[in-house]
């Protein structure tokens, strides 16, 4: 048995032991208080107290009709006209924010229901997929930013931003393609934990990080025989608080999932026998109780279930500066935009520069606006920093150097003070066996430093100078670490690196 066999049975068999302590059923905690009977629903979910939506009480996807806004006796309040399949919602400071799936266009959208005017507002269509999209759900990050999941029937999957924190944003953007389960047409994200869940049908609930930049790691929550006890029919999903409720089609059971230090564990089964093949659920927090609608094929069913826990999760909130401006994307596919370094235009501010390293291709130069002004070619450079003031051959230059990681050299470039305009003044060899980050230091007598250093943790500091009319620099010290580094910077006040 190979590594990976191994690792993935050992979860598996972890996930198994977790899953086997089942408490009893209890059918009668489960209390069936009405339904609404309509063979075309979609898709449903329950609608939390909305000052701006005071009667409203669901939001529905029907077939041939569009997504309705209910009240708790079936009365339509709002109308969205067309053919659309999955939906999700999220709170918004301009209103609520829907995003569905235009099933005749196969095409996401996302709206807002604008509190002001009382009507949806801002629809945005976003860009076709190559694949059938077969569900949607919604995140908020930390900083309210809107993101749409599309999950595919066929493995494929995509996240866009479609939002800031007040509205849908006017052209959405693409982050990230994802390999998603096949079979997969189910998903919803925990905002607060950054988790997003997706069900594989045939196999169970996978749980994935929601974040934009994180890795492609799926781990189990629910599972199907042997494993687990879904019956091979893992669909709709809900969270809630500390547990996940999810739907057993074949079994016709609704499972309850609580979890404990990222453990998740079965915590009692409520069976669904009177139903029609029952595909989703939704909830909602009513004090002490769980107010739930469970999507079937003959309609919607209401039911009630005591539930007193209470959110446990302590998430860390790390404080986010918003940007105000986006430079244009580095012409290189794949992790390339590395280190920054601003040049200051000391007369005129606003005609000031960013040098950004291009890790496949060399040196990139945007004004504040973040238009790209300049792209030097000169190979694969890491790090750049810049000092002012330095003299070559009697003219007054600001001084760039970057770490060459081609040629395992220093390359200078000369910055124009009254215009900004960058030219390369050649490369300086280094004993370095594998450059790395690089930081620039001035002292107080003019002089202008670099200090280097390599992946086996040596630094080196090289004094700037010209000589016979050329870029050079003389060795002046070496020192080292026990590990690798990468990013340094020279504090001036203190003298210290």
């Amino acid at each position: 048995m190979n590594e990976r066999l191994k690792k993935t049975s050992t979860i598996l068999l972890s996930c198994f032991a977790a899953i086997s302590a089942t408490t009893e059923l209890a059918d009668s905690d489960l209390q069936r208080v009405g339904q609404q009977l309509e063979h075309k629903i979609e898709a449903s979910q329950l609608l939390e107290n909305i000052d701006f939506m005071p009667d409203a009480d669901r939001v529905t996807a029907y077939k041939h009709k569009g997504i309705a806004v209910e009240n708790k006796d079936g009365k339509q309040l709002s109308l969205i006209k067309g053919d659309f399949g999955s939906i999700d919602h999220r709170l918004v400071k301009n209103g609520l924010l829907l995003a569905t799936v235009d099933t005749k266009n196969q095409q996401a959208l996302v709206t807002v229901f604008n509190k002001r005017t009382k009507e949806w507002t801002n629809l945005q269509r976003i860009p076709k997929t190559n694949f059938k999209i077969e569900g949607v759900c919604l995140y908020q990050d930390s900083v309210k930013n809107g993101f749409l999941f599309l999950i595919g029937e066929e493995g494929q999957g995509q996240q866009w931003l479609v939002a800031d924190s007040a509205n849908s944003l006017k052209q959405a953007k693409l982050i990230r393609n994802l390999s998603t389960p096949p079979n997969s047409e189910f998903c919803q994200v925990d905002d607060a934990a950054s988790l997003l869940f997706v069900n594989e049908e045939k196999v169970g609930i996978w749980a994935y990080d929601a974040h934009a930049e994180a890795d492609l790691v799926r781990n189990p929550v629910a599972l199907a025989q042997p494993f687990g006890k879904i019956k091979s029919s893992a669909l709709g999903m809900q969270l809630i608080p500390n547990g996940l409720l999810v739907i057993d089609e074949q079994a016709k059971d609704l499972q309850v999932y609580t979890e404990q230090a990222k453990q998740w564990s079965l915590k009692s089964v409520y069976s669904l026998a009177a139903l029609n093949s029952p595909k989703n659920v939704s909830t909602l927090i009513n004090k002490d109780k769980l107010d739930i609608a469970i999507q079937h094929d003959d309609g919607l069913v209401f039911y009630t279930l005591p539930w007193i826990e209470k959110a446990t999760k302590s998430i860390s909130i790390i404080p986010s500066v918003m940007p105000e401006v986006e430079t244009d994307a580095v012409p290189s596919l794949g992790d390339a935009a590395d280190d920054p370094a601003i040049w200051v235009n000391q007369q005129f501010p606003e005609q000031s520069r960013v040098l950004v390293t291009n890790k496949q291709g060399g040196l990139l130069v945007y004004d504040m606006v973040g238009k790209l002004k300049q792209s030097l070619p000169v190979g694969r450079i890491n790090n750049v920093d810049i000092r002012t003031g330095f003299n070559f051959n009697h003219h007054p230059i600001d001084l760039a150097v970057a770490s060459n990681r081609d040629n395992n050299t220093l390359q200078a470039f000369a910055i124009e003070p009254s215009t900004g305009e960058v030219s390369e003044l050649g490369e300086i060899d280094t004993t370095l066996d594998d450059i790395y980050g690089l930081c620039m230091y001035k002292n107080t007598r003019g002089d202008i430093y670099t200090i280097v250093n390599d992946k086996d943790g040596r630094f080196i500091q090289y004094h700037m100078k010209v000589t016979k009319g050329q870029i050079s620099a003389d060795l002046v010290r070496e020192f080292n670490v026990d590990t690798q580094p990468e990013g340094c910077v020279a504090d001036l006040s203190l003298i210290h690196i």
